[in-house]
């Protein structure tokens, strides 16, 4: 159970830090081009990871 636990703590994580760089990538491209950027795209697509996983982390007082 614990190994569960970590693994969706390690996937919001992760979804996490691809979404930042996703929009990162995004304001960084919409300068220059008018289309969409495919990281953007993938970024959003794990957004959508991170609603669906519960994030088990105790909270900190």
């Amino acid at each position: 159970m614990y190994l569960f636990f970590l693994f969706t703590n390690f996937v919001s994580l992760v979804t996490e830090v691809t979404d930042e760089i996703a929009f990162f990538q995004f304001r960084l491209y919409s300068k220059t081009s008018k289309k969409r950027p495919f990281p953007a795209n993938w970024g959003r697509f794990f957004f959508l990871f991170k609603i669906s996983s519960v994030d088990y982390r105790p909270i900190s007082k």
